[in-house]
């Protein structure tokens, strides 16, 4: 599924009838205003045994003006939730 308003990504789905074996949020949720909602929402779509699959920038140092340009909300680490610039 692509999502071109990226702000609105915790309610919006065209799935919300239907359940997955497998979602993927590839370089996504760092985009996303409201992570958590969101996350809890993926969860909603999958099956029964069903994975989420999440790659999401690590490292605060890496952040730039790129990044801003690019409205990325948040970096992440293992440790802690999501920590904006």
């Amino acid at each position: 599924m692509w999502i071109s308003e990226l702000e609105h990504a915790p309610t919006i789905s065209p799935f919300s009838n239907k359940k997955f074996d497998l979602v993927c949020l590839f370089d996504v949720l760092e985009h996303v205003e409201e992570d958590l909602q969101t996350l809890s929402n993926v969860r909603a779509l999958l099956g029964d045994g069903g994975r989420v699959l999440i790659t999401v920038p690590a490292y605060q140092w890496l952040w730039s003006a790129h990044d801003e340009f690019l409205h990325q909300k948040a970096v992440y680490r293992a440790d802690t939730q999501g920590e904006g610039s």
